[in-house]
Formats: C-alpha cells, structure tokens, sequence
C-alpha cells in the first residue's frame, strides 16, 4: 500500500509541475527499454513526443523508484544498473517506503555521483526543471506500521 500512495504522491507532484512544459510525468503502467531488457520502473520522466498509443519509452531522463521490503536488494543494485544504461537517463531515483528517504543517482559525464536525501529535504531535479520536498512525497503515508 505504501508503494501504491508514493506512486500517487509522485503523479501529482510532478505531473502537476510539470504539465505544460516540455517533459511528460509517466506511471508504472508505461514499459521502459534498458540494458536490452523491457522495465516498469514505478514512474519516470520523459522530454520527448511519443504517440499517444506509445507502449515502450527508450528515453527516459528521470527514473524513479520505491523500495519493496522484499526486493530491496535487488532495487538497490540491479534494477539501478539497469534503469542507468540508457544514455537518456540524467537521475535515478529510489524512494524508501518506510520512512522518508531517497537515493539519488546522478549522471555526470560517464560517471554517477550519489547523494542521500532524509526527510526534510528537497529533491532537486534541473534535468527537467523541478524539484519536489521528500516530505511531500511521502505524505499521508503511516510510518508507523
């Protein structure tokens, strides 16, 4: 449930911020092409057109995903590998689903840098001209469960 109200707090914080501009908020919904494989991230970013019948993005530019318990591993270390092979990509980032915190990865040159944001803090996005508050991503959620 926590992944599922990160998801919703995403769609409105950025695709509020972002509607009318160049770059478009997408959902899990939408399949991403990475490391020759097909991907659902749990949302990302895009600053190209595609048809509105589009099923596949091949160039994302911000990634974003939440960290299930169960998969923890597996997000942190090659689902980010994978979401960070197509050159389109600027930032990946992994959201924590019980408590408020994000791992940013940021592409600089042919390197990444790192940064851990705690609550509080704001998640700067200049790849697409945004940034939201961690805290407002993760609002109405229960952190105490």
């Amino acid at each position: 449930m926590a992944n599922a109200k990160i998801q919703a707090n995403l769609a409105g914080a950025m695709g509020g911020r972002l509607k009318g501009g160049p770059c478009g908020f997408c959902g899990s919904t939408l399949k991403i092409e990475a490391t020759g494989r097909i991907r659902y991230p749990d949302a990302f970013v895009t600053c190209s057109r595609a048809p509105n019948t589009a099923i596949v993005v091949r160039d994302p530019v911000v990634l974003f995903e939440v960290l299930s318990p169960s998969k923890s591993g597996t997000d942190r270390i090659v689902t980010t590998l994978e979401h960070q092979a197509p050159p389109s990509v600027r930032r990946c980032v992994i959201l924590e689903q019980d408590q408020i915190g994000a791992t940013v990865f940021t592409r600089v040159a042919a390197d990444w840098t790192v940064n851990v944001l705690v609550a509080g803090a704001i998640l700067s996005l200049p790849e697409i001209g945004s940034e939201a508050s961690l805290d407002e991503l993760s609002d109405d959620r229960d952190l105490t469960a």
